[in-house]
């Protein structure tokens, strides 16, 4: 199993717009073949925006990040991000 972890960079003031996009790409990718789990957090009283993620292998993951879901989301927040998003990827060992 493997789990990712992307931690996301907001203009403050397209924090809501750039939140509303990633709760539908959330959405679309629980749907994805081997999501297990993928979660939206916000970081308390900043615009950064955390997604939390596990996939049935790393092959999968992949998959999902060079789909279209993915494409479509950066598409349409890619300007709003100040930051490129911080993408960690983990096994889990216990």
């Amino acid at each position: 199993m493997l789990h990712a972890m992307a931690i996301i960079r907001v203009q403050p003031e397209r924090l809501a717009s750039v939140a509303a996009e990633l709760a539908a790409l959330a959405v679309k990718s629980r749907e994805e073949p081997g999501c297990i789990r993928y979660e939206v957090f916000q970081r308390e009283g900043e615009a950064v925006l955390v997604t939390q993620e596990a996939w049935t292998h790393a092959a999968a993951e992949a998959a999902h990040m060079n789909g279209p879901n993915v494409a479509a989301a950066m598409a349409a927040v890619g300007a709003f991000l100040s930051a490129p998003p911080e993408i960690h990827r983990y096994n889990k060992l216990a």
